[in-house]
């Protein structure tokens, strides 16, 4: 069983920080909350399920956060 994480999971999870960091706060600053937040959460969600499809090792994520 592998530890390491295959790099499209790398690259996903950098652009997911790169999301996390930079676009959601700068939202919150200009007080678009009620338009980014549904977006986010449709990204979040949208994120979980094609890792948890290209890696059904990782279904427990989704089970665990829905």
């Amino acid at each position: 069983m592998k530890t390491r994480s295959p790099p499209i999971l790398a690259g996903s999870g950098f652009l997911f920080f790169v999301t996390l960091r930079y676009s959601f706060p700068l939202a919150i600053n200009a007080m678009q909350m009620k338009d980014a937040f549904p977006a986010y959460l449709g990204f979040l969600v949208g994120f979980s399920l094609f890792a948890c499809e290209k890696h059904p090792s990782k279904r427990f994520f989704i089970e665990g956060n829905l």
